[in-house]
């Protein structure tokens, strides 16, 4: 059922004329419903790829299946200005609403029409009608962008810095400019190096798969090269669960109307796929989801990855993008490749009393996840840790 109410000034300041608008808040639990308004909105809003309609379908009917998908749309008279996904849980006696795809996602942000674009006043009120139409407790956002599309983010307000931060370069329509703004040139030079050096073992291709069959084939290798590695870590590979599985074979399938969802690549080593990525996709922007490597097989010597990586980035020039990422966390080929740190934020919205109890609390418990993060002598703990659960639960 949707749910409607008109909200003049949605703060409820006194504000002058020029800025007085009448908002609309609709709230619906039907994706198909919204898919019209959602489409147009990404035709001229501004967003990331993990707000596109095709990349929240995919993950709501298999990896998010289980969750309460709710859908808020916000006029302005009758034209759409905002669209927010959002998911529902109930966590300790709270009523908690998150972004929609939760750690798949490197980005979470609303849907937004740039041109007209809420206020941060007007987006606190929108919010509040929202967690009141919801019967919400609170909000709680990871990874929001302080800034996106040129312009400070309004739904980033009152954030705090974010465990970890992302990393994505602009891109040029040359391909060899872009290498030289954004690669040093030992880089470069390191980069050649490799390649030869995988020449020597094999003819090395480059894949971009769009039949069934050959996206069958990375998926393949991506799934059996991530499940080698979280064994050599330790830690719980994500990716044999069913669901989570279908969400990737989903995304990754081209629609009829345009692109897939999620964009694969691999690099090959005659007939061997010696390393995959996989990235959200718009118009605009890919985003990488994950990145593997065949860790058995003699081309790891030679940094695989990096080679298909940088492949990836002259390919995404030639398609016109204008920028590349490599998603949240540190690493050092993410160094190596991109040039621009992208600030996000974590925002803890309350609605109620208790939400707000519960508010500082969790703000807390994000800013010592920060400090942890960013303690390399604490993440080796961490690491370690991981490594000896294995060994604990087999004693």
């Amino acid at each position: 059922m949707t749910a409607t109410l008109t909200m003049s000034d949605a703060d409820g300041s006194q504000a002058g004329a020029a800025t007085r608008r009448d908002l609309t808040v609709e709230v619906s639990a039907d994706m198909a419903a919204a898919e019209g308004v959602w489409r147009a909105l990404e035709s001229v809003g501004s967003a990331s790829p993990y707000q596109r309609f095709d990349w929240v379908s995919a993950y709501v009917a298999h990896a998010g299946r289980a969750e309460r998908i709710r859908i808020a749309i916000v006029r302005d008279a009758d034209q759409p200005v905002m669209l927010l996904g959002l998911s529902i849980s109930h966590r300790r006696g709270l009523r908690i609403a998150s972004g929609v795809g939760g750690k798949h996602a490197n980005f979470h942000l609303p849907l937004a029409s740039g041109s007209g674009a809420l206020s941060q006043q007007e987006m606190g009120g929108v919010l509040r009608e929202i967690g009141r139409r919801l019967s919400l407790d609170l909000f709680t956002f990871a990874n929001v962008p302080t800034h996106w599309g040129g312009r400070a983010s309004a739904f980033a307000t009152g954030g705090m810095a974010s465990s970890s931060n992302a990393y994505a370069t602009r891109l040029d329509p040359d391909p060899e400019a872009t290498a030289q703004r954004v690669l040093s040139t030992q880089s470069r030079k390191r980069l050649r190096q490799k390649e030869r050096y995988l020449a020597k073992l094999g003819t090395v291709g480059f894949l971009a798969p769009s039949s069934d069959a050959e996206i069958d084939r990375v998926l393949k290798a991506f799934f059996r090269q991530k499940e080698q590695r979280f064994r050599t870590l330790g830690i719980a590979d994500p990716f044999l669960a069913p669901e989570q599985r279908a969400f990737i074979y989903a995304a990754s399938r081209p629609r009829a109307e345009g692109t897939a969802a999620l964009q694969l690549y691999a690099l090959t080593l005659d007939d061997v796929i010696v390393s995959t990525f996989g990235g959200a996709i718009d118009a605009h922007r890919i985003s990488g989801m994950f990145l593997s490597f065949e860790e058995g097989h003699e081309a790891a010597r030679y940094s695989p990855g990096d080679v298909l990586v940088s492949r990836i980035i002259a390919e995404s020039c030639r398609r016109g993008l204008d920028v590349f990422d490599l998603g949240v966390g540190e690493a050092r080929y993410k160094g190596t490749f991109c040039n621009v740190t992208q600030n996000l934020v974590d925002v803890v919205v309350p609605v109620t009393l208790r939400g707000r109890l519960s508010a500082s609390l969790i703000r807390s418990a994000l800013g010592l996840k920060r400090r942890i993060k960013q303690d390399p002598r604490a993440m080796r703990w961490v690491a370690l840790i991981r490594r000896a659960k294995p060994t604990i639960s087999r004693s």
